[in-house]
This record gives structure tokens, sequence and C-alpha cells, in this order.
């Protein structure tokens, strides 16, 4: 009797990657860190935290000195009689909670963080101190 045999040579690094990049650990099949953008413009920085399948309310937004706390909390979802006898042969997407830290920086106007949640992802905008707010100058050479 012959052994069933992975002929499709990319299949492998697809698993490889995704173990790579962080985004499933190996031990638990769990997810690891939801993925985040930092995009910096001259008045501001913009935090873009990818959380679908959550509300608004399952935000936590918290400063504590220097460091900004967010946290995304889900509720258990009781399962019915029906949902009970399901037996998944693979299941690959859940809503987990998650922490992320930010240290950020003293340029940073802390009364004025707002955030809003849309589409899944999750934007906190971290405006920049009106003296640190880089301004286009230009310089004359003599």
């Amino acid at each position: 009797m012959k052994t069933l045999q992975n002929t499709n040579a990319w299949l492998p690094s697809i698993f490889e990657d995704l173990l790579k990049e962080g985004r499933i650990d190996a031990t638990n099949n769990k997810h690891v860190a939801n993925r985040i953008n930092i995009i910096e413009n001259e008045n501001e920085f913009e935090l873009q935290i990818l959380a679908p399948g959550f509300t608004k309310k399952s935000f936590t937004i918290e400063l504590e000195k220097n460091t900004l706390l967010v946290t995304g909390t889900t509720e258990k979802v009781e399962a019915n009689d029906e949902k009970e006898t399901l037996k998944f042969t693979r299941k690959e997407f859940m809503v987990s909670g998650f922490k992320r830290s930010f240290t950020l920086p003293e340029t940073i106007d802390v009364d004025a963080i707002k955030a809003n949640y849309e589409n899944g992802i999750l934007a906190v905008t971290l405006p920049k101190k009106e003296e640190v707010a880089v301004t286009k100058k230009m310089v004359e050479i003599s």
C-alpha cells in the first residue's frame, strides 16, 4: 500500500509563511496578535488595528503615563443544542480577545487622542502637540 504524499511544492510554504509571520501560534492554533499599521503625518500618528468581528463596546483604550493600552474583549457565545452537535472538520476563523500596548513619545497631545471603529479596523488618532507639529518651511540659502 502506498502512502499519500504532497506533490504540490507550494503548499508547505504557505504554512511556513504563516508561522514565520507570527499570525498563528503553532502550539495551540490561537491568533497571536492583531495586525497593525502605524501611519505618521506632520500633525499626528494613526494606529490602525485589524479587529474584525468586534463591536465598539468590545474595546477599552487606557493611557497610563506614556503607555497606551488597547484591549479588545469578546463575549463567550453560549452554544445552542444544534451547534454543540457540530463537529468541525476545519475551523480557521474565530474572534478572540487581544491586548496591545504602545509607548508614546512626549510629543503626543494625550488630551486629544481619539478612536473610531469602522469596517473591522480600530483607528486611534494620536495628535502631535502644536509646538512639535512639523510645518513646512523654506530655508533661504545665503
